[in-house]
């Protein structure tokens, strides 16, 4: 559910998108293809996050293969919304 609500905002704002949506995207983004597209086109915000979701270093490299479930932790691959990362 959440991860199709997370979509559905990256749809909805992804023609001219906010610092903040794309943080939020690059934080939250579940979607294998979509996480790599928001991070090939958003590279300098995504390296300042890798620090609080590692995954990001596969997305922004384009591995897609490293970005499934069964290769990531469950909390990495989820993400979180937590103070520390809305403060980046």
């Amino acid at each position: 559910m959440i991860r199709r609500l997370v979509e559905a905002h990256y749809f909805q704002y992804l023609g001219k998108p906010n610092r903040a949506q794309i943080k939020f995207w690059l934080r939250e983004l579940r979607t294998p293809t979509l996480l790599i597209e928001s991070a090939k086109n958003h590279v300098a915000i995504a390296k300042k996050l890798v620090a609080n979701r590692p995954l990001l270093k596969y997305a922004i490299s384009g591995k897609q293969a490293a970005l499934k479930p069964k290769n990531v932790s469950k909390t990495e691959f989820i993400g979180c919304l937590c103070a520390k990362n809305s403060r980046n």
